[in-house]
């Protein structure tokens, strides 16, 4: 586990290289520019193994995972929802739900209250060797609400996907 901080600079290349059209993309891209530089400063690297979980159903959902290479399988009862490759973002459901209950809408981050109903509504399983790059709710709700005005595309679009996410599972 590392963060850009120490010294990794493969997400910025990462970020600057991918094909604009991906859902990781199009989220720093609706972040002001010092929102987007604190995010990736504070995205931490993680490494899966075929058949590992990187999310599990159940487990509270407090980051969002952006897949940096490999793919994998977001699976619900049993049934393939989606398949996630390169430059996809999950884990974003339960990360909406727990953002919105940080985020004081006045403008500063809260305590977390009880995450108790914010938990992961499907398995996400490494296909392959996956690279992800994982953002923590309390460091984006901190960074987010202090420009919420500034950043509000970036909670509409991770609440419109989310929102089709979970038609998906029903």
């Amino acid at each position: 586990v590392q963060s850009v901080q120490d010294g990794d600079r493969v997400l910025l290349s990462f970020m600057q290289d991918y094909v604009k059209g991906s859902a990781a993309v199009k989220l720093l891209e609706a972040m002001s520019e010092r929102s987007r530089n604190l995010c990736m400063s504070r995205m931490v690297k993680s490494e899966w193994k075929k058949g590992e979980h990187i999310i599990r159903t159940g487990d509270v959902g407090t980051s969002l995972v952006l897949i940096q290479s490999g793919t994998a399988l977001a699976v619900s009862h049993g049934n393939v929802i989606e398949e996630l490759a390169e430059g996809s973002l999950c884990g974003e459901i339960a990360f909406v739900a727990t953002c919105m209950q940080t985020i004081n809408f006045s403008g500063s981050p809260e305590q977390l209250h009880s995450v108790t109903d914010q938990l992961r509504t499907c398995d996400v399983i490494a296909q392959n060797d996956v690279c992800c790059w994982e953002l923590h709710v309390r460091d984006f709700a901190a960074i987010v609400g202090s420009d919420l005005q500034g950043n509000w595309a970036v909670m509409q679009m991770l609440t419109q996907t989310s929102k089709e996410r979970v038609q998906r599972l029903v």
